[in-house]
Order: C-alpha cells, then structure tokens, then sequence
C-alpha cells in the first residue's frame, strides 16, 4: 500500500511540475504574442508614415512642373 500510494504522490507531483512548466511556457508565449503586436503597430505606423512623405513628395514635384 506505502509504495502504491508513494508512486502516486509521485505521478502526482510530477503533473504539477509538468503543469507548472505549461504554464510558464504560455506565459512566455503571450509575452511574445505582445511583442509581435506591438512590433506590427510600429511597422503600421511607418508604413503609413512612408507612404504619407511619398504622397505629400508626388504633390510637391507635381506642383514643381
């Protein structure tokens, strides 16, 4: 009985180890999820930007004519 009930405190504590290293694994996963948000908002921002100064650039030599 000792040894049943010691292997399964042992499968038991090793799910919650397992549990514990999902865990961390989705938390580093939202982390980077976050990151990519942001780094794609920036990229949006400059690709506006870009295209913006082109536009406002097309005017200008237009006018330059």
């Amino acid at each position: 009985f000792l040894v049943a009930r010691h292997d399964a405190l042992a499968a038991q504590r090793s799910a919650e180890e397992e549990m514990a290293r999902l865990h961390s694994l989705l938390r580093a996963a939202e982390a980077d999820k976050e990151a990519v948000q942001v780094l794609l908002e920036m990229l949006t921002r400059t690709q506006a930007a870009q295209v913006e100064a082109s536009e406002r650039m097309a005017r200008h030599m237009e006018r330059a004519k």
